[in-house]
């Protein structure tokens, strides 16, 4: 029989989230043959805020490993003490459940963590022998393991941690992460102890941090890319409520309050914040140690400060300019105010040609506003309501990479709209069209796949390209939590989404096994956005070498936000958009390795109100040999870039962006703001 799950408090509702925090947001056993559950049945656990769960805890994290590597641990509702840092190995993720969140907790007094550095509860980190295989910049030794660039796909989801008195060192998680990891759904209780979270990579969403020295502290992540903090509460922080410093962090719809400083920058970082609050903010809103290098970039969007007497505090040299040439304190021009917006760094506007095209400067809109209002909703659409969904497994679908389950599929489809898939590699043959709310739910995309094998029948065309996945026009679909697996099929398209603004892919992995000889001719597009198609993007990663055109998007003006994801490693292009308007880049990460010396990585053609925030193109030393232009663009208006960095090892791309019509040319890869006017 058809197992059916039991209801989520969350809405049922495909629109933009309310701001709730801390409910349980699984409130009933989510079933996967595949999973590990930490239950007494199966571990000496205690679950009592008593007895020490640590060894409990690890003793499943570390069943993952031996018997899969990746993989999900599902736990049940309680408290769990933990005597001692736990660490959590590479693609391995945490998910609680029950009518509250499980609550990690660590009890007063607790030995180990009275005083010191790196005295973490829990650990994201690579392996248990990584600490013997230490390669040049990664933060691991033989006696320190860590995350690296390559610790993908770790997660925390639905865990709160709280932090007893006595307890001053403690910080509850180190999240030292690369792609696709995310820690979501957690409140952080710090009290008295040190602090919520350090050294973050990825994203971290929809997390509360009370009390604390900070409620976040970071540097760069393993990999250098950008960091998200997505819809976060911090109150109550003694020194600062996030302290960043190079992290190209990007902080969105997150509220701060009752603390000196809402973030701290120490020295430099490409900091990027809208539609943020800071309340009761007794220093100032935004603190930066620094004022003239490169590397240093500030673009702030919609920002409402309340009873915070200044903004942003500069300090630090000013290369030759007097303190007193320089405007370095921004004090509030009424008791609650909104930035418009702020821009701190290297400004460049095209056309050239007119005085001020390129300059260095500060610039600031700001309007004093008599209340706060309402606080920006969440955009993210939450899952369907748990009792809705069903299972494929119970349908009669094999997940072993060897079944074809499209028939099944499609029938699940045509009855059901939120389909929970486990873990598994369920094999495909034809193209599944998804009905207008259908939403396709996974927890562990490199685990749970949807799998094409190389040469199937009807994916050969490239002239006449087939997609695996179709969504509706307007559709208010989602797929979560599921990789792609396309294989060798020259004619394929991943997806051809024309689903409208409440729809959404997230948490996703488009990858299968590379073979040279099929490097840009193995697949048309990942991802092929048209027709109307928008929604979210969020927290995925292509790097499927076999596509000549990863990431497409064509003929729409309905509203597309990225968040936090990575295309790398195409042939002849990473991303085009072409007729496409009112869509907005989030962290969008761009990197070409060995044989993509010929890449670009973004082209606009016949496009307008487009956002790029805190882009990162990367050629890494693989890279042998200069490439003119990063960013290519013709018949395009109202093209905004806000915080841009164009690196590489040996060759990064010699200029940032080429207008083809005008001939107009950007030398400068490393700026706060460029506009295309």
């Amino acid at each position: 029989s058809v197992v059916i799950f039991i209801l989520l408090v969350c809405s049922n509702s495909l629109s933009a989230q309310k701001n709730t925090f801390n409910s349980s947001v699984y409130q009933e056993k989510i079933n996967d043959a595949n999973a590990v559950y930490l239950t007494k049945k199966h571990f000496n656990v205690h679950a009592d805020g008593i007895g020490d769960d640590t060894p409990a805890i690890q003793a499943a994290i570390d069943l993952v490993l031996k018997t899969s590597q990746n993989g999900i641990i599902f736990i049940p509702e309680g408290t769990y003490r933990l005597g001692k840092a736990i660490y959590l190995w590479r693609g391995i993720r945490l998910i609680g459940y029950g009518k509250n969140r499980p609550v990690f907790k660590l009890g007063k007094d607790t030995p180990g963590f009275q005083d010191g550095e790196k005295k973490y509860m829990l650990h994201f980190a690579h392996s248990p022998n990584n600490g013997n295989n230490v390669q040049p910049d990664t933060w691991s030794t033989p006696d320190f393991i860590d995350g690296t660039w390559t610790t993908f796909h770790s997660g925390v989801d639905n865990i709160n941690f709280e932090i007893e008195e006595g307890n001053p060192a403690a910080i509850a998680v180190r999240y030292h992460v690369a792609q696709v990891c995310a820690i979501e759904n957690v409140d952080f209780n710090i009290g008295n102890g040190l602090g919520g979270i350090e050294e973050i990579g990825n994203i971290v969403e929809n997390c509360t941090f009370r009390g604390g020295e900070f409620g976040i502290k970071t540097d760069a992540s393993p990999p250098d890319w950008q960091v998200m903090v997505l819809d976060c509460k911090f109150d109550g922080q003694r020194t600062a409520s996030m302290i960043t410093q190079n992290a190209r962090m990007l902080a969105i719809r997150n509220h701060f309050k009752n603390a000196p400083i809402g973030i701290l920058v120490p020295e430099v970082d490409k900091l990027f914040v809208k539609d943020s609050w800071f309340e009761n903010i007794s220093n100032t809103a935004i603190a930066i140690h620094n004022f003239v290098p490169p590397e240093l970039q500030v673009n702030l969007e919609n920002i409402t400060l309340s009873n915070v007497p200044y903004s942003i505090r500069f300090n630090g040299r000013t290369q030759g300019w007097r303190k007193g040439e320089v405007k370095m304190d921004y004090e509030a021009p009424a008791p609650i105010y909104t930035i418009n917006e702020f821009s701190h760094g290297l400004h460049i506007s095209v056309p050239h040609g007119v005085e001020g095209a390129v300059e260095f400067t500060t610039k600031i809109d700001e309007t004093p506003i008599k209340s706060l209002g309402e606080f920006p909703l969440k955009d993210m659409p939450l899952l369907p309501n748990q009792n809705t969904w069903v299972n494929i497994t119970d349908l009669g679908v094999k997940g072993d990479g060897k079944t074809d389950c499209t028939k099944i599929f499609e029938k699940a489809i045509a009855k059901y709209d939120a389909i929970y898939i486990p873990m598994g590699n369920y094999v495909l043959s034809n193209t599944l069209t998804l009905k207008e709310n259908t939403t396709l739910i996974g927890f562990h995309p490199l685990k749970t796949r949807l799998v094409v094998k190389d040469n199937t029948e009807g994916f050969q065309n490239i002239n006449n390209g087939k997609p695996l996945i179709i969504s509706p026009k307007n559709g208010k679909n989602g797929i979560s939590g599921i990789g792609l697996n396309l294989g060798y099929n020259p004619g394929i398209i991943g997806l051809k989404w024309m689903a409208g603004e409440n729809s959404y892919i997230n948490d996703g992995l488009f990858t299968s096994k590379h073979n040279r000889s099929h490097f840009g001719n193995g697949q048309l597009h990942t991802i092929w956005v048209t027709d109307g198609g928008g929604g979210i993007f969020k927290n995925f990663w292509i790097s499927d070498r076999k596509p000549k055109l990863s990431f497409y998007i064509s003929n729409t003006n309905t509203k597309g936000k990225i968040y936090e994801i990575s295309v790398e490693h195409h042939k002849d292009l990473e991303v085009k958009l072409e007729k496409v308007q009112n869509w907005s880049f989030y962290a969008l990460q761009l990197e070409e390795d060995k044989g993509s010396e010929k890449t670009l990585g973004i082209y606009l053609d016949t496009c307008k109100n487009i956002i790029f925030a805190n882009t990162v193109s990367h050629r890494t030393t693989g890279v042998w040999k200069p490439f003119f232009t990063g960013i290519r663009m013709r018949n395009s208006k109202n093209i905004t870039f806000k915080g841009m960095e164009i690196r590489g090892g040996v060759f990064p791309f010699e200029n940032a962006l080429l207008d083809e019509i005008t001939g107009t040319l950007v030398p400068q890869i490393i700026f706060t703001k460029l506009e295309v006017k």
